[in-house]
């Protein structure tokens, strides 16, 4: 697939400076409107994460603008469709309690009122949307770092702990990840993708060249989750479309099946990797094989075994059990057009 212009933009989602890197040109395609909306974004991030720390609700920045100026040192250089906060499942319903009276509301499925269904939403789920009514801002809180459990969780909340760091950005204090556990996150989130989207392997590729590492401490990170088969797989991708540069040190055996399969994803057309059942089986095969954690794989088969329509619907009973086996029905009832 050639990688014109508008691929890279639309289907993989860069912003048009990044666009420029990539092909090599100096455009300034990039107009002073889209700087100006990207700033007001921020300024409006900003006045929610001071909503936020008023109410003493701890949260640490996912990628966003805080990711663009580690990298670029400009808020707005790399596209962010959304602001992605992680906070602790306690304090999820406060969250998003301040959101709603701050104009929030959401696109997919009412957050449960009864305690039960929440507990229920946060077994199931990772992340939450909402979006603002007028501006459109998009707020994406999640609870758990990844949608899967790539190794047990008490490890990889100590990991979290230890590598929090706390920078002034617009004037407000917020939390970010070191440079080493940012690299790792970013790593697992593009691997678990099969790296569907040049977009993430660019921020990989950008922080390689721009950013010194202390490889000790990473790999420490690696080896304490047991996700060594991501690094040869993203040194392919890495091979692949920015060849003779920067690299991960590593000297694992590259899993060639799985680095086939994230090669493939990401050379796809389409915007959608489950635009096919088949695509949809195959992801699900890689995934399953990717991380040897049986938490993960359990949790991989969630595709199969849950749909997070289904919490929409306010009369099944709030038990897990009864969740996965609605699934089937669910698929059934909506296909034909009985459920929406």
């Amino acid at each position: 697939m050639e990688l014109s212009r508008e691929i890279l933009r639309n289907r993989h989602r860069l912003s048009e400076r990044q666009v420029d890197d990539f092909l090599g040109v100096k455009t300034n395609t990039e107009s002073p409107k889209d700087r100006i909306l990207g700033m007001q974004q921020i300024g409006s991030f900003l006045e929610i994460a001071k909503l936020l720390k008023n109410q003493e609700i701890e949260f640490i920045n996912l990628k966003g603008p805080l990711l663009s100026q580690r990298i670029y040192g400009d808020p707005i250089y790399r596209y962010s469709r959304d602001f992605d906060i992680l906070v602790e499942p306690n304090q999820v319903n406060q969250t998003l309690q301040l959101l709603r009276n701050e104009g929030f509301d959401y696109p997919e499925f009412e957050w449960p009122e009864s305690e039960k269904r929440q507990k229920i939403a946060l077994h199931f789920l990772n992340q939450i949307e909402m979006v603002h009514e007028t501006s459109g801002l998009m707020v994406e809180v999640h609870w758990k770092l990844f949608s899967t459990r790539i190794t047990d969780h008490k490890k990889l909340d100590n990991l979290i702990q230890e590598n929090v760091e706390t920078v002034e950005f617009g004037g407000v204090e917020l939390n970010r990840f070191s440079k080493e556990f940012e690299l790792f996150y970013l790593i697992v989130h593009g691997g678990i993708h099969a790296w569907f989207r040049l977009k993430w392997l660019v921020d990989i590729h950008e922080m390689l060249d721009r950013i010194t590492f202390n490889w000790e401490k990473f790999h420490r990170i690696i080896s304490e989750c047991n996700i060594q088969k991501l690094i040869p797989i993203c040194n392919v991708m890495l091979q692949e479309y920015f060849p003779d540069e920067n690299q991960i040190p590593d000297a694992s055996p590259t899993p060639q099946k799985l680095a086939d399969t994230a090669l493939e994803q990401c050379r796809q057309p389409e915007g959608d990797p489950h635009i096919t059942r088949a695509n949809t089986s195959k992801l699900l095969l890689y995934r399953m094989k990717i991380i040897p954690s049986i938490q993960h794989k359990l949790d991989v088969l969630k595709v199969i075994t849950f749909c997070k329509t289904d919490l929409k619907y306010s009369w099944l009973p709030p038990y897990k059990i009864v969740y996965y086996l609605f699934r089937p029905v669910g698929y059934l009832l909506r296909g034909i057009g009985v459920l929406r």
